[in-house]
């Protein structure tokens, strides 16, 4: 916090016989196996008028008895709060990570928070006697998005007394907004009692304010239909808690910089990195709400083509999301893998479905896709389409599927289910299948998952395997 030291997570240095091994062309990739964790490493920052030359001192570094992969100062300096998980696999990064509080000086581990799901975001109040925290508000939650705070362990301080987290709350992190239905995406202590946040709320963001107490201000309404205000998220705020600097992206141009004015309630543009953007023309964009067939209200985000003419029917391409614990917002949706504008001005109407099991609406509804994978929720899309069908937009015997991840496992199944062909998508996860079933073949439908090789009976192999042999299910001569 002073400026002098700089903590860090990094693996052990290659041995010289692991060196000398891979010289020698024994770079052999085990599966899951000869894991290396990650380790806090504190280090002095020379100073700016140092020679070159000077003489390095040497990092301390703490072993935390798993893998770091986020380390934060205490306010005064004698502490760091850390993400540890068991593992550097991905499943125990998403689900076991916890927070692990050390002493900065020698490493002395002073407590661990038992976060009750997926973690992101954590920081320390201005005076250390809390940590904040982005979690998951169980292990079955599909994404972090509770705002949690939690007395901080091992903190010589009134109500924060021993090293097992023995303040008030017993160290066990308490959810501030338990009934928003949002997914908080960044925050920031504003004092020492109050946080200033951001929320991703439908396919709009919202930022607020709340106390320890869980009394909730909002500054930006994401639910005032007369705003409008740019996506908003990375929020982050100047040392004295005055000024807060954010992210935003509108329909109409990709992510800038923008600052919160002094009370709160809009956020003036500080950046312009797109210039260009300004001479060129955009199509119309809106949120576009329907009921699935089972009567669960949906939203999602519509492109309109460039130069929309009332009472014409245009070809769609149905944009998937991925995760599927991931929303659209209506803001910037052109790039990558996502169409937007660019396909508007081709002639095609775009819809970004945010589907049962999204976020941006609350835990409810991000877990309304469990237990189904591939079932109501991809019946939504079928259901968006019908939607735009029936208002006049949408030519139904026009319409393309794609997406990445999750989305793209989707558009799979749909168009095996809906058109009988295979079409090109981009699966990971150990979401990758040849399509067709083998008789006799043992295909995993366990706790991990449903594999493509079941749920998409008509499609043909695949066109590309990005993931190799960490799809165990695909031959290898095919992925």
């Amino acid at each position: 916090p002073d400026g002098r030291k700089i903590a860090f997570t990094a693996k052990d240095k290659e041995s010289s016989d692991e060196k000398e091994l891979k010289e020698k062309c024994f770079a052999q990739e085990v599966y899951e196996e000869k894991l290396e964790n990650n380790h806090v490493w504190v280090s002095d920052l020379p100073k700016a008028d140092a020679w070159d030359d000077a003489e390095e001192t040497k990092p301390l570094c703490f072993d935390v008895g798993g893998h770091a992969s986020g380390v934060r100062w205490s306010p005064r300096g004698k502490q760091l709060a850390v993400a540890v998980a068991p593992t550097p696999l991905i499943d125990d990064h998403y689900m076991k990570r916890k927070i692990h509080v050390i002493g900065a000086g020698d490493g002395s581990p002073l407590g661990v928070i038992e976060n009750p799901g997926k973690l992101s975001q954590i920081g320390y109040s201005p005076d250390g006697k809390y940590l904040a925290m982005i979690s998951g508000v169980d292990i079955h939650d599909p994404r972090e998005g509770r705002l949690m705070v939690v007395s901080v362990p091992g903190n010589a301080v009134p109500g924060n007394a021993g090293p097992s987290g023995d303040g008030p709350d017993k160290g066990k992190p308490r959810d501030l907004m338990p009934d928003y239905q949002a997914h908080v995406n960044s925050f920031a202590f504003k004092d020492d009692q109050t946080l200033l946040w951001v929320a991703g709320e439908g396919t709009a963001a919202t930022v607020g304010e709340v106390t320890l107490d869980g009394e909730k201000n909002l500054l930006i309404d994401a639910t005032d239909q007369k705003l409008t205000s740019p996506v908003l998220y990375g929020l982050t705020l100047s040392e004295n808690g005055r000024t807060a600097a954010l992210i935003g992206n509108t329909s109409t141009h990709p992510s800038e910089v923008f600052l919160l004015s002094k009370d709160g309630h809009a956020a003036r543009r500080l950046t312009d990195s797109n210039p260009q953007l300004d001479e060129m023309q955009f199509a119309d964009q809106e949120v576009v709400r329907f009921k699935a067939r089972d009567g669960v209200e949906l939203e999602g985000v519509l492109v309109y083509p460039l130069h929309y003419q009332k009472g014409r029917r245009y070809p769609l391409i149905l944009c998937v999301h991925g995760g599927p614990e991931s929303h659209v917002s209506n803001g910037w949706v052109t790039y990558y893998s996502r169409p937007g504008q660019v396909a508007a001005a081709r002639g095609f109407a775009v819809f970004y479905p945010n589907y049962r099991g999204s976020t941006g609406r609350g835990v409810e509804f991000s877990k309304l896709g469990q237990a189904d994978a591939a079932g109501k929720e991809f019946d939504d899309l079928v259901d968006a389409v019908d939607h735009l069908a029936e208002i006049g937009l949408v030519d139904r015997d026009k319409v393309g599927i794609t997406g990445g991840s999750y989305g793209g496992y989707a558009s799979g199944k749909d168009c095996a289910d809906n058109y009988g062909h295979a079409c090109e998508t981009d699966c990971h996860n150990k979401w990758w299948g040849k399509g067709s079933v083998d008789k006799g073949r043992t295909v995993w439908r366990d706790g991990r998952g449903v594999h493509p090789n079941w749920i998409i009976p008509n499609a043909g192999d695949p066109i590309a395997g990005s993931l190799r042999w960490m799809d165990t299910v695909v031959q290898v001569s095919k992925a």
